[in-house]
């Protein structure tokens, strides 16, 4: 899903269609409230890259409650660690074992993955958070007191 750059679609049609790939779709990108909604109503949001420095569909998939897979070209380490997802080396074999291992779980997990996912974003991702942070570290630096977590010395 998403738009087409620079012709690489029709080539991704030609290998779906070479490999036989018979549940693959191609959509065009979805914005606002259609966006949400689709997000919202898939089981699995997968994100392969080899290079994105912060991969903000990813964000919006936890919002809306949705595990993903992302490769690590894009720094969200710690999916694995918070339960909402795997982050996985770039290739056709970690994704196709990640993809397999998605797919064999029960809807239940799926979504519980997905609600675990929506809590980090709340906490860690959205801007309220990172404003609520940056206060801390302001008032750690005006008062010299105790040392926000976010913080970190080395």
């Amino acid at each position: 899903m998403g738009p087409d750059e620079v012709g690489h679609r029709a080539e991704l049609e030609r290998l779906a269609l070479n490999w036989q790939l018979s549940r693959i779709s191609f959509e065009p990108p979805l914005y606002g409230e259609a966006k949400v909604t689709a997000l919202q109503s898939a089981d699995l949001f997968v994100f392969p890259t080899l290079n994105d420095n912060f991969g903000l569909v990813v964000a919006e998939a936890l919002a809306a409650g949705t595990p993903v897979i992302s490769t690590n070209g894009a720094p969200w380490g710690e999916l694995p660690t918070r339960g909402c997802g795997w982050w996985i080396d770039a290739g056709v074999e970690p994704l196709s074992t990640a993809l397999a291992n998605a797919m064999d779980m029960p809807s239940a997990t799926l979504k519980s993955m997905g609600s675990r996912g929506r809590v980090w974003n709340e906490q860690c991702v959205l801007w309220s958070a990172i404003a609520d942070e940056m206060i801390q570290v302001y008032r750690w630096l005006a008062t010299k007191g105790e040392r926000p977590a976010t913080v970190q010395l080395h």
